[in-house]
């Protein structure tokens, strides 16, 4: 409701879990549910975002996805990972799908 008033209506959100797999499982599979008309995918398969907002940590990480760990090595396949440096653990969208957004 609180976005819905600027007409935001293909808001994904967590189940609030937490096993971490399972939100990441979830979580792309609502992703994959939204229409190629309305989040469009490349040639590979992977979804074109118009903006991602990602964050950068003074330790390397990027998203949540932390260096020498192998959820950054993820360069095709899922679109989300769990990340397990935490309790419980975060999802991040793969390195693939950051860079592809515009």
């Amino acid at each position: 409701k609180f976005l819905s008033r600027w007409g935001l209506t293909n808001i994904i959100s967590l189940d609030g879990s937490t096993d971490g797999e399972k939100e990441a499982a979830n979580y792309e599979t609502k992703m994959r549910a939204i229409p190629e008309s309305t989040l469009p995918r490349d040639s590979d398969g992977f979804p074109i975002f118009d903006l991602a907002l990602v964050g950068v940590g003074n330790d390397g990480h990027i998203g949540s996805l932390y260096p020498n760990r192998g959820e950054i090595d993820v360069v095709d396949g899922p679109w989300t990972v769990a990340a397990f440096m935490k309790d419980p653990p975060s999802i991040s969208l793969t390195l693939p799908v950051m860079q592809r957004a515009k």
